[in-house]
């Protein structure tokens, strides 16, 4: 019996794991020359939502647009390859998050 409890307490450890993996949530930043394009492409090919900002370059000076996207773990291998073909040398930033809530990609019921 005890042997049981210590597999059945394994399998639903793992289990959860795995649930709590693939519903995470990954917040990615772009600076690109190429925003348009890439801010289409992840809106056309993966369905997602592109939140963009304007910025300053801190050394240059110059204007640019950052694209703030969230998208899940198991898209984020697409959105960087979407990223990688519009333009290889695009400044790319991936964070965790912790939450995330709003219609199409939150993890957390809404409020």
């Amino acid at each position: 019996m005890k042997k049981f409890l210590v597999m059945l307490a394994i399998v639903f450890s793992a289990s959860m794991a795995i649930v709590i993996g693939l519903s995470q949530r990954k917040a990615v930043m772009i600076i690109s020359s190429r925003w348009q394009e890439i801010s289409r492409e992840i809106m056309e090919k993966l369905q997602r939502g592109v939140t963009i900002v304007q910025g300053e370059g801190g050394y240059s000076g110059q204007q640019l647009h950052i694209l703030y996207s969230v998208v899940t773990l198991t898209e984020l291998s697409r959105f960087k390859e979407i990223v990688r073909k519009a333009d290889p040398n695009a400044f790319v930033v991936v964070t965790e998050t912790l939450e995330v809530m709003g219609k199409g990609i939150g993890n957390q019921p809404h409020w």
